[in-house]
């Protein structure tokens, strides 16, 4: 029977906890962050940081969550972790004071959109477009395998006769190019995007 990454995961941690209890292995003291001796003024300023890339970090971690990299998911979720802790003890230090309650809510906005601007440019992973055209799916086809990439072809009925409609499997970091190119040949082409976890087989992979 196979078991599952997490089962083994815990399993794993589990035993190290132990092993650690039994040799009575204690963890040398850690560094402090007092907030308290922090400038008043300079509080707000680092709970905005904190907040923002705690959320960006987020952003990213749960889309290399869908994409199924475990260990790049785990590590960021560690920092996003630490990062959250340390930010909202900022907050609960001096909760009369509105300054920290708004950097922290101006973080937790801009680091959503931070994030998923990250992403944009980054796009790692893989998408497939679904594209069906009524009367210029032979172009589309021709034009998509001389960029070099895979597609593959069906026919269907429409609500207007017969349609072409193509699939094919893009890089991220190409869908802008590649849906404008479409477009210029079929301004009416109906596309249709799916996130790809995982690319297996195929001519190209």
């Amino acid at each position: 029977m196979r078991v599952g990454y997490p089962i083994v995961t815990l399993l794993v941690t589990i035993v190290l906890a132990c092993l650690v209890g039994f040799a009575g292995f204690t963890l040398p003291p850690a560094p402090t962050l007092v907030w308290s001796a922090v400038p008043s003024n300079i509080v707000p300023i680092l709970i905005f940081l904190l907040r923002t890339s705690d959320l960006t970090i987020s952003t990213i971690r749960t889309l290399t969550i869908v994409q199924g990299r475990r260990t790049t998911a785990w590590l960021l979720a560690f920092l996003q972790s630490s990062l959250f802790v340390v930010g909202v003890a900022g907050v609960l230090g001096d909760l009369d004071n509105p300054w920290n309650l708004a950097a922290y809510a101006l973080g937790f906005a801009f680091g959503n959109v931070l994030g998923m601007a990250i992403d944009a440019k980054i796009a790692p992973g893989h998408i497939l477009l679904r594209i069906t055209s009524s009367n210029l799916g032979e172009a589309l086809s021709t034009h998509l395998r001389a960029e070099g990439h895979g597609v593959t072809e069906l026919s269907g009925m429409g609500m207007r006769g017969t349609v072409h409609t193509m699939l094919t499997f893009i890089p991220r970091k190409e869908l802008r190019r590649v849906k404008r190119q479409i477009l210029e040949i079929d301004r009416n082409a109906f596309i249709t995007m799916e996130p790809v976890r995982q690319l297996q087989g195929g001519w190209k992979v």
